[in-house]
């Protein structure tokens, strides 16, 4: 009667709880520790914003509360501040009157959704580490960017060496890049990198029949007015309605211009050109997403992986692009419309980025993930941390 412990008898009913009970302790320790300390430090990668978050340079994390972008509150790439900034552009670009002010769940729509990309915790994995060039023919470029003028997405005038300059200073012709690849990115990359985003999103979101971006026509938009200093030349680095803004309907303001599509070899009116269209208005400076839209450019993509023919011939034509061999094409040089494999991924920084001029990147496959690229939507839900899913799990089994 003196012993500690329970009666033998029920010895190992009591071994049973009490070893449930320490399993459980410890795992949702572990939990805590893993969930609270994540994505506190950088992860190593190979090229920039490959693996840690482009704002703040850091792993996803779990942030303070965030209001607008509420969806990702486990688990974000922004911080508070960027969150409050995020609706703060969101309202001024929204701006369109009394009657047209957002009802309901102001961060279902579309361009709420778009505004919130910069704090999904994802979007290291819609990289893709390829120079972005606008959607402009060769003579687009040099209509928009006037001699010593400031493009609106560059934050220093265009160099010397990309105008064929006469002597009295009166000539703006864009240089011919044939053989002379560095041309390519000096002259006419406007944004380091890509942000990858669902094409069929976009068409379910924004709408393209019968034209595109047609959520907006009811109420349109009041677009960012660049600021501009007294030869009408576009000052760079000023926040987003420093200068006031513009009233247009996005649809009717981008869907006239059809160049690129001869570019592309698609016609004025098919689904590909009007997917084009779109994307250069989505590029349009202080359009898209707040901060990732300085630094990056956004290219739609069919929601599939590249076969290997697509993505040979895609390497061929781009190598005509970096020997001058064929007409300057951004439809070709901001990579194919698909979604690369790791492979792919892999070959593409080692050696299809030198052929304009850039550096070659050796990548660590384990950084790359199996499936290979990752297209931005709408279309995937916030899931707790895999710890948690498998802690989950070992309860049920164990209860």
């Amino acid at each position: 009667q003196n012993k500690k412990g329970p009666p033998t008898s029920n010895y190992l009913i009591w071994w049973e709880s009490t070893t449930k009970m320490a399993a459980l302790k410890c795992l949702l320790f572990v939990a805590v520790l893993v969930t609270l300390g994540s994505g506190q430090v950088a992860l190593p990668e190979d090229y920039d914003n490959q693996r840690n978050c482009m704002l703040t340079h850091f792993a996803p994390m779990k942030p303070r509360s965030l209001l607008f972008c509420s969806k990702f509150n486990d688990n974000a790439c922004c911080p508070p501040s960027q969150d409050d900034e995020n609706l703060n552009m969101f309202q001024l670009i929204h701006d369109t009157g009394l009657s047209c002010r957002l009802r309901g769940d102001l961060r279902k729509t579309p361009m709420a959704v778009f505004y919130c990309l910069n704090c999904d915790p994802k979007q290291p994995k819609y990289v893709r580490n390829l120079p972005y060039f606008a959607m402009l023919t060769k003579d687009q470029f040099a209509d928009n960017f006037p001699l010593l003028g400031f493009p609106s997405s560059r934050s220093a005038p265009l160099p010397y060496s990309c105008f064929n300059v006469s002597f009295d200073g009166s000539s703006t012709t864009l240089t011919d890049f044939a053989n002379d690849p560095a041309n390519l990115l000096a002259c006419y990359s406007t944004r380091g990198q890509q942000v990858l985003l669902s094409r069929n999103w976009v068409i379910s979101a924004f709408g393209i029949e019968p034209h595109i971006l047609n959520v907006f026509d009811t109420c349109m938009l009041q677009k960012n007015a660049p600021c501009l200093d007294l030869s009408g030349a576009i000052i760079p680095n000023r926040d987003r309605y420093t200068c006031g803004n513009d009233l247009i309907n996005p649809g009717r303001f981008y869907a006239d211009d059809t160049a690129i599509c001869d570019l592309a070899g698609v016609l004025p009116n098919s689904t590909d050109c009007k997917v084009l269209v779109t994307e250069k208005a989505l590029n349009q400076d202080s359009f898209g997403t707040p901060q990732i839209d300085e630094n990056f450019g956004f290219r739609l993509v069919e929601d599939r992986s590249c076969t290997d023919d697509e993505y040979n011939t895609w390497v061929g034509l781009y190598a005509r692009q970096g020997n001058g061999s064929d007409t300057f094409n951004p439809t070709v040089l901001n990579g194919p419309t698909c979604l690369m494999t790791r492979d792919q991924v892999i070959d593409m920084n080692a050696n299809v980025l030198p052929l304009i001029g850039g550096e070659s990147v050796t990548v660590t496959p384990e950084y790359i993930d199996a499936a290979g690229e990752f297209a931005f939507s709408n279309a995937h839900a916030l899931t707790a941390p895999a710890l948690l899913v498998a802690l989950l799990v070992l309860l049920a089994v164990l209860f």
